[in-house]
């Protein structure tokens, strides 16, 4: 029985844990390259790829609410379709204070050449 008490008190506290937690805080930072190497261009019927190596400058928040600037590095390639569809895909690695994060992001749009936004 004090088992069951147990493990139902250690349940109970850690739903309040995990269902108290402050929502996330917009927290608005740039990235700002600094240089790119390894420029490379190609045609691929009506579309274009675009891919580079770049070294940069990034904002990062932080638990305390401070935003500081880490160094990335990382490579982007984009495509860009004659009719306006444009995706881009880029790996990257942010380093500060002696750690590292790896982060892949992505994008696309569809149908951009010719419309207003």
């Amino acid at each position: 029985m004090k088992q069951i008490f147990l493990y139902t008190s250690l349940a109970v506290m850690a739903l309040a844990v995990t269902t108290t937690g402050a929502a996330p805080e917009r927290c608005d930072g740039t990235v700002q390259l600094t240089s790119q190497s390894n420029f490379q261009v190609r045609q691929a019927g009506r579309q274009t790829f675009v891919q580079f190596d770049f070294t940069g400058l990034h904002d990062i928040c932080l638990a305390d609410r401070s935003v500081v600037t880490g160094i990335v590095e990382g490579h982007l390639v984009q495509r860009i379709s004659a009719n306006g569809d444009f995706s881009l895909t880029f790996d990257e690695v942010l380093s500060y204070n002696g750690g590292t994060l790896g982060y892949r992001g992505e994008g696309s749009l569809t149908g951009a050449i010719g419309r207003a936004t």
